[in-house]
């Protein structure tokens, strides 16, 4: 069964297709034991990009998940009564920042592999969980708060609270 919130593989396959264009560029200049060197260099660095921008969320009746499109394996878990608030925002890309309640730190996840109308329909349905969900409207406001955050958490690191 599908995903509900997994909607795209765009943003890998744009990579995939740049890593092929260049390999092809470079496969008339080059040895083989050159582009050998070169197609694994260039697999490397797609798995690479895997584990940080293919990822979407999912909701239980009890928790969010949030999950790698590639890597099935890897996920993380969030109750609802332990997350203090979510906040949605694209600053570089789309990003999920998760708060957790007597914890001081935010922990952030790409939701690249999320898009159109299957925001807007997470969102709802994650406020309709009873989590507090915050959506900056402009990108400053998003860069202001993100810089007050990193302010507050350089603060507390230094102050021993």
């Amino acid at each position: 069964m599908r995903p509900k919130y997994l909607n795209s593989y765009s943003d890998l396959l744009i990579m995939t297709g740049v890593m092929v264009f260049l390999l092809f560029m470079y496969s008339f200049q080059y040895s083989l034991e050159m582009m050998v060197k070169l197609i694994c260099g260039a697999i490397f660095i797609l798995l690479m990009f895997a584990t940080r921008y293919c990822g979407y969320p999912e909701l239980t009746d009890t928790e969010l998940v949030c999950r790698n499109a590639i890597y099935r394996f890897w996920s993380r878990h969030y109750r609802y009564e332990d997350i203090d608030k979510v906040v949605y925002c694209r600053v570089a890309g789309t990003v999920l920042l998760v708060y957790l309640k007597g914890n001081k730190r935010r922990r952030g996840h790409s939701m690249s592999c999320m898009k159109g109308k299957a925001i807007d329909d997470f969102i709802a349905e994650l406020r309709s969980k009873g989590v507090t969900v915050e959506r900056p409207t402009t990108l400053r406001e998003q860069w202001v708060k993100r810089s007050q955050d990193n302010r507050n958490d350089i603060f507390m690191k230094y102050a021993g609270t």
